[in-house]
Parts: structure tokens; C-alpha cells; sequence
């Protein structure tokens, strides 16, 4: 009997021994994932707050309007004008430079903002722009929020990455 106490003891510490192995495993794990996610909330709270669309009034004057809903300013904005085509819209970067239906930007600050755009010739047959716009933000990472409303990391910056080249003439904003 004693030596069946001993066994069951001996049985009894293994079992909890591994649970408890698989629970240390399992809570790590878990943090692992929420860092994580942390991590990546983190990173998108600015870039997620950028957006930009297109608006026209009654005399067919056109602007871009970008929504700046963080509490700092984005940096070397692009808003392109992008064309819609059968089930999704163009890339900013695959229009040749100089492109007639482009805005560039010094910064955005915190708020709702537009810059005027002659859209004129743009129009034809089943054409409908969207805006892309790419910034840089006050974490220095660039973005681009695609005229289907995608956003993407960026490897280079704006300027870069439509090969704007130097010298940079921007565009001016007005208060929305």
C-alpha cells in the first residue's frame, strides 16, 4: 500500500508539472500575441487617422480635402489623383511623372484641410477619380492610404517612392 501511495505521489507531481509547463507556455504565448497587437495598434493610430477623397462644387471647381484626425501633423504629402477601372483603381505609382493630377505637400496639420485641383481633361468614358495620398508620419514611417481606402507601408519616402525628383515645388493648403 505504501508503495502504491509513493507511485500515485510520483504520478501526481508529474501531471501537475507538466500543466504547469503548459500553462506557462500557454500565458506566454498569449502575451506574445497581445504585444504584439499592442504593438500594431501602436503603429497604425496615426496612419489610420489620414484620409483624403475628392469634392466638387456647383461650378465644377474640384479639391482635394485630407481628413487629419491625429493630434500631429503628417509630413511629405502626395495626394494623386487615381483613375477606377474595372474591379479595383490605379496606383499612384504607376502614373508618369509629372503627372497634371498630383498635389505635393510641405506638411498636414491636425485637422480638415484642402488644396484646390484643375481636373479639367481629366474626364471621359467610365473615368472616376479617387485620391491616393502617401505622408510620412511623426514617427518618421511612410505610408500610402490607396484610393480604394488600403493603406500600405512604404519602404522610401513620398517623394521617393513617385520619383518627384529635387527641387520639390509644393502646393498650398487652406482650412477646410
Amino acid at each position: 500500500m505504501v508503495a502504491f501511495c509513493a507511485v500515485v505521489q510520483v504520478i501526481c507531481a508529474f501531471v501537475t508539472l507538466c500543466l504547469t509547463v503548459y500553462v506557462a507556455l500557454r500565458d506566454t504565448k498569449h502575451l506574445k500575441k497581445t504585444d504584439e497587437r499592442l504593438k500594431t495598434a501602436e503603429k497604425l493610430a496615426q496612419p489610420s487617422s489620414i484620409a483624403a477623397w475628392l469634392e466638387r462644387d456647383a461650378t465644377g471647381d474640384a479639391r482635394i480635402v485630407i481628413r487629419n484626425d491625429s493630434n500631429l501633423p503628417v509630413y511629405e504629402v502626395v495626394a494623386t489623383i487615381v483613375v477606377t477601372h474595372g474591379a479595383g483603381c490605379c496606383k499612384g505609382e504607376d502614373l508618369e511623372s509629372p503627372y497634371q493630377y498630383r498635389k505635393i505637400l510641405d506638411l498636414i496639420p491636425p485637422g480638415l484641410h484642402s488644396v484646390s485641383i484643375d481636373m479639367g481633361g481629366f474626364y471621359g468614358m467610365h473615368r472616376h477619380p479617387l485620391v491616393e495620398i502617401a505622408f510620412v508620419c511623426a514617427k518618421g514611417k511612410s505610408w500610402v492610404r490607396r484610393g480604394d481606402g488600403a493603406l500600405d507601408e512604404l519602404d522610401v519616402s513620398p517623394f521617393n517612392y513617385y520619383e518627384l525628383g529635387l527641387p520639390i515645388d509644393f502646393d498650398s493648403i487652406a482650412p477646410y
